[in-house]
């Protein structure tokens, strides 16, 4: 067989040593940043906003960039990769204290690079070897993502929990992929009712408004809705919940007979809110699992409170409601006139009231609360005088309205 001469390249690479000086002017910007950032961390004065924090992710973001272009010029060189790996650890010291998911993503280009620098000194066969591996270990992910939802296989349990769990959360693949496998779940909203310390002198009441997460009509900001799905994330995010409590156990004895004290009306300065009556009682309650209820609840409160209070009025309460919304079943697709984003078709469940707690967060009001974690329905009745056939209770417990008409279409 004729083999044909390889094609020379007219540009050959640049010399070894103009990609280390590259390489090695964006190792000590990103140096410069990591000294500043260490001592304003060390100091008190690293996190929050500020114009110095400003500075550090600039000297950050042209240190990484420099070191970046250098490994492009000539990426077959594995000191260079060392000296990507360099800047991204010192860029985890830079960036400020509130960018700590920038941080775990340069430390994790740590070990990237680190990857890097290996492949480049390893003979072509280990790298392609190497690649190969990879790249089915990241489309078996994948299809054990698919596989995850319950009631989920042995296999997927025990292989994606102890092998690719990390990985899967970290490239945030679990989720998504759902989407593609038999019986996917339900889709969550979020909806908050912000309360501020301001009365409303038509009512009498505290002025409130209603937030919702995701909305297409606020959030759809750009032509591919990036802001949009990122808020579809941050939903799902909060639907994870712990395995339901043992029926014969004295925590849930108590937590069932204090909701079924609300249901009965029994409960003082708490409106009568009944159970549903087509779902079991263990099922209407869905606890979070801690990580969620200690930590990402309370930092989407303190989120609102920040970005719904004004120099006239302070938001006092954020009360929060993670809408399950199943998929309609065949009788209901069989419904001439069912509308899929018909009240009936979600089920809130109360993830408590936050309050702020003076110093930028958020805490949970009362960890008492006997509706707490339970579903408060929205149940059919008889068309009213409104026009409505169904019992919003989600609203009645919040004491404000939520407007449905404007959000069905």
């Amino acid at each position: 067989m004729l083999e044909l001469p390889l094609p020379i390249d007219p540009n050959p690479p640049p010399e070894p040593r103009r990609v280390y000086t590259v390489a090695g002017i964006g190792l000590a910007v990103t140096a410069v940043a990591a000294a500043l950032g260490i001592a304003l961390d060390a100091s008190g004065s690293g996190g929050g906003p500020s114009a110095l924090s400003a500075f550090r992710l600039v000297l950050v973001a042209g240190g990484t960039l420099t070191v970046g272009a250098a490994v492009s010029m000539r990426a077959t060189l594995p000191l260079v990769w060392l000296f990507g790996a360099g800047a991204a650890f010192l860029a985890s010291f830079g960036l400020p204290e509130h960018w700590d998911s920038a941080r775990m993503l340069a430390r994790v280009t740590v070990y990237a690079a680190l990857t890097g620098a290996l492949l480049a000194w390893a003979p072509v066969k280990f790298r392609y070897a190497a690649v190969s591996l990879a790249v089915v270990y990241h489309f078996f992910g994948i299809f054990l993502a698919t596989t995850w939802p319950d009631p989920t296989p042995w296999f997927t349990q025990q292989v994606g929990t102890r092998v690719y769990l990390p990985y899967i959360q970290f490239m945030y693949l679990k989720n998504a992929y759902h989407f593609y496998s038999p019986e996917p779940g339900s889709a969550s909203h979020l909806f908050c009712l912000v309360v501020y310390d301001a009365t409303d002198p038509q009512t009498g009441k505290p002025e409130a408004k209603w937030v919702t997460m995701p909305s297409r009509e606020h959030n759809w900001k750009d032509p591919m809705g990036l802001s949009y799905f990122r808020r579809l994330s941050l939903t799902e995010q909060a639907s994870g919940s712990m395995p339901q409590l043992n029926p014969q156990s004295d925590e849930w004895r108590d937590i069932n007979a204090r909701r079924r004290a609300v249901a009965q009306g029994a409960q003082p300065n708490v409106a009568e809110i009944p159970l549903a009556p087509l779902d079991t009682d263990p099922n209407q309650y869905r606890m979070p699992r801690y990580d969620i209820s200690r930590y990402l609840l309370p930092s989407y409160a303190a989120h609102l409170m920040h970005a719904y209070s004004t120099p006239e009025k302070k938001v006092a309460s954020v009360k929060i409601y993670r809408l399950d919304h199943p998929i309609p079943n065949l009788y209901q697709f069989s419904q001439e006139n069912w509308n899929p984003h018909h009240p009936i078709g979600f089920k809130p469940f109360y993830l408590g009231e936050f309050v702020p707690t003076g110093d930028g967060d958020a805490v949970l009001k009362d960890k008492q609360d006997p509706m707490l974690y339970w579903m408060t329905p929205i149940l059919p009745k008889l068309r009213d005088a409104k026009g409505r056939e169904y019992e919003d209770f989600m609203s009645k417990h919040a004491k404000y309205e939520f407007n449905w008409e404007a959000r069905m279409p």
